[in-house]
């Protein structure tokens, strides 16, 4: 929807054993493509609350953390990402 603007949407599986996160995905039709974070650099560089699934960060065109969440609810993420891409 928001392509054209520059939006990208990657989900991001962490840990050492990404089978649950791929079954999941799976189960879902999940068609993006998926980032496997096996080591956990992803937490460690940004300092994200690490146990908080799903987790839905927005990180502007200038690499700036601007929003966190875990909510089910994408609302506040997508009104966030709309925001960074000034639309």
């Amino acid at each position: 929807m928001y392509e054209a603007d520059g939006l990208v949407i990657l989900p991001v599986l962490v840990g050492r054993d990404p089978s649950n996160g791929v079954t999941l995905a799976e189960s879902m039709d999940v068609t993006l493509p998926i980032a496997f974070d096996l080591e956990g650099e992803l937490f460690r560089h940004t300092r994200l609350p690490a146990r908080v699934f799903p987790l839905n960060v927005v990180i502007d065109r200038n690499g700036a953390l601007v929003h966190v969440d875990g909510d089910l609810d994408t609302t506040k993420a997508e009104a966030a990402a709309i925001a960074a891409l000034g639309a």
